[in-house]
């Protein structure tokens, strides 16, 4: 019998298999940062995450004017229970400025003042007015 094939397709699998789990554990390596467990202020949570970071946020309320950038993802809780509300100080216009392609959900977002909606999005490829 010729083995050539047979150790071939066995090469091929073996390289095959390497491949996928190099896939899943770059997507595994994605850190995740858990408020208030890890970080009681949702800020430094933030500034303490690398740019591909997955934040999740524990219901409560969040207080300041926050900057979300890179591919960082914010998830609250559920909007009913996890909300960002001005602290007094900062922009009072922006509870949350979004810049990069992270996603933000599961918040409800007040204390805006000025009748603006309190979030301030730059989104990639889109030049602000």
């Amino acid at each position: 019998m010729n083995q050539k094939p047979q150790n071939l397709f066995v090469l091929a699998a073996c390289a095959c298999l390497l491949l996928v789990l190099g896939v899943v554990s770059g997507a595994l390596a994605q850190s995740v940062i858990r408020v208030p467990q890890d970080f009681s202020d949702l800020q430094e949570a933030i500034d303490a995450s690398d740019k591909e970071a997955l934040i999740r946020v524990a219901a409560g309320t969040y207080y300041g004017n926050f900057q979300l950038t890179g591919n960082r993802s914010l998830i609250g809780e559920s909007p009913q229970t996890t909300i960002l509300t001005d602290d007094g100080e900062g922009n009072p216009d922006a509870i949350i400025t979004i810049n990069g392609d992270g996603v933000f959900s599961g918040f409800t977002v007040t204390g805006a003042r000025g009748g603006g909606l309190g979030m301030r999005l730059w989104l990639p490829g889109v030049l602000p007015a």
